[in-house]
């Protein structure tokens, strides 16, 4: 099996894209990166000049192409072609995609090669990621209707599989593995400057007449203000090349550690890595039979009863508030409720 990336990008630098951390992330699980990069009015070009692992291929974005955000769509399609011209003889060969506001932990990495070849070797012809959505804040996801929790990443080349409508996502696949790896999207949690210059072009690919992109910026700022977000706390894991950014943003990459927790929960229900990672001097399992004993501030319950639930107060729901969502895993539920005592995971 081999592992190929493909991504567009245009005004990286301007917009304040991660792309850096974004393609570099990607660089982590595939052999070459095929990279569908539009003319722009910023230096992005000659940043890109110092990945010897990026095969850039130039485009002029078509301003004709202003519906739906479909020019995002056809540029990820070149990028697709460009690589599928190159290998999709090669039995096993897969395309991996990220936008340049997405990024892999490197935790994740050994996960994803392993479904991937799972869905290689078992007739699958796409891969679905689970998302984090973080909001306004690197220590903060948004878990409402509207946020994806999950799309496909990776396809099969020999196949019909093609990026549609804004690039969200692929339509003609036949089969479909979900993958329990995350995809950490950083595109609402970029500098306050690079935002919103990125939302004033945005929205000008979706809509033809200025009045409509002016109805269209103030809907979508509408849907998705502080006030009507759903937003949940989050210290787990971030991929170690968004330290810098998320410094630079005054968040906090990873918590200082707390002198104990309280966690009413199986115990074999989580790797060794996992409970490693929790970020506490002392860690201690309790049962129904002694949690209560526990201080109420430091004690964690995975699944409350009735009672519990009145007394000890959780936003954690079991999966994001999307229909298309799978439930979480243990890991994301604890991982989430333990930033709400404002515990974090630790890098191991």
């Amino acid at each position: 099996m081999r592992l190929f990336g493909f991504s567009l990008l245009r005004n990286g630098v301007k917009y304040d894209y991660s792309f850096h951390e974004s393609l570099t992330s990607l660089s982590g699980i595939t052999e070459k990166i095929y990279l569908a990069l539009g003319e722009g009015e910023d230096n992005t070009e000659e940043v890109l000049q110092q990945y010897d692992f990026l095969h850039i291929i130039s485009t002029v974005w078509d301003h004709n192409i202003r519906k739906s955000g479909l020019i995002l769509s056809q540029q990820t399609n070149i990028a697709l072609d460009a690589l599928r011209k190159d290998f999709d003889q090669e039995p096993g060969t897969w395309g991996v995609y990220l936008q340049a506001d997405e990024v892999i932990n490197e935790e994740d990495y050994e996960k994803m090669k392993r479904d991937i070849a799972y869905a290689n070797e078992h007739g699958y012809d796409a891969v679905r990621f689970r998302y984090l959505h973080f909001w306004s804040s690197h220590n903060k996801i948004a878990i409402d209707f509207q946020w994806y929790p999950q799309e496909i990443r990776a396809v099969r080349l020999k196949s019909s599989i093609k990026s549609c409508l804004d690039a969200q996502g692929f339509e003609g696949f036949k089969k479909v593995y979900d993958s329990d790896a995350f995809i950490y999207h950083y595109g609402h949690a970029r500098s306050d400057e690079g935002y919103e210059e990125k939302y004033k072009e945005f929205h000008k690919w979706w809509h033809t007449s200025e009045k409509a992109i002016a109805r269209s910026k103030r809907k979508f700022e509408k849907r998705t203000s502080e006030r009507t977000l759903k937003l949940l706390p989050y210290f787990g894991t971030h991929p170690s090349l968004m330290k810098k950014r998320i410094e630079e943003a005054n968040d906090v990459f990873e918590q200082a550690p707390v002198k104990a927790v309280y966690i009413l929960a199986d115990k074999s229900l989580f790797s060794d890595e996992f409970i490693a990672k929790i970020n506490a001097e002392q860690v201690h399992w309790v049962t129904e039979g002694n949690y209560k004993k526990a201080p109420k501030d430091q004690l964690v319950i995975l699944r409350p009863g009735f009672w519990q639930k009145l007394r000890y107060k959780s936003e954690v729901p079991l999966k994001t508030h999307s229909d298309l969502a799978r439930p979480w895993t243990v890991e994301t539920i604890l991982t989430l409720k333990l930033a709400e005592k404002d515990i974090g995971l630790k890098k191991i």
